[in-house]
């Protein structure tokens, strides 16, 4: 039942974030959709418990071993991660929001080219902090022999990635040829995505304090 609750919780915060609140509030078996997919989603909790999960701690565990076999202090792999990622979100991902915005709704010509300028920049940058970020984290996960995808932490750092992603195609497009509701998108997408950085953050330091 937990692992069913689990799985079914991920997935609504994946899809449909608005209806989890909801959904957590009754015991997920008893819905009438439950009832009716509640064997296929067993299956799906063992083919996760037992083959996706082993696998990639089988793939990971040789690197975690390696960055271990080098004496890290623990209090550097237990909080080495917060602290960095912790930067980057909120002083970089603050700062391209800002700069973002600014080339947006600034007045100065000048002054919003060279603000998007730096924020097109600065996000590629963030991007790929925030994902050598995020395998960092796992690894200090396998390090100190914690599961990888319990923690909603987990979870909120690849929507995050995906949402990031996303954005960054929207750009990559050039906004479709500079299509107006595409800019508006990727502007209120962007500030939506700081804000799920910032809920991941948090969720962050309370699974650091747990472990």
């Amino acid at each position: 039942m937990a692992c069913i609750k689990r799985v079914l919780t991920r997935v609504t915060l994946f899809f449909v974030p608005w209806v989890a609140a909801a959904l957590t509030l009754r015991p997920y078996l008893y819905l009438p959709w439950g009832k009716k997919y509640g064997s296929l989603v067993v299956l799906f909790c063992a083919v996760r418990e037992f083959v996706v999960v082993s696998q990639i701690r089988a793939y990971l565990q040789p690197i975690a071993d390696w960055f271990a076999s080098l004496g890290t202090p623990e209090p550097i792999v237990h909080w080495g991660h917060p602290l960095m990622m912790g930067i980057v979100v909120f002083v970089m991902g603050s700062y391209t929001a800002w700069a973002g915005w600014q080339g947006r709704v600034g007045e100065d010509v000048e002054k919003k080219a060279e603000n998007r300028h730096t924020h097109k920049r600065l996000a590629l940058w963030m991007f790929t902090f925030i994902v050598l970020g995020y395998t960092g984290g796992v690894l200090s996960l396998v390090m100190q022999g914690q599961p990888i995808f319990e923690s909603y932490h987990f979870w909120t750092g690849g929507l995050v990635i995906g949402l990031l992603g996303l954005n960054g195609a929207i750009s990559f497009t050039k906004f479709g040829g500079g299509k107006a509701f595409l800019r508006t998108t990727h502007a209120y997408l962007g500030t939506a995505t700081l804000a799920i950085m910032f809920i991941h953050a948090f969720l962050g330091l309370k699974l650091g304090l747990a472990i």
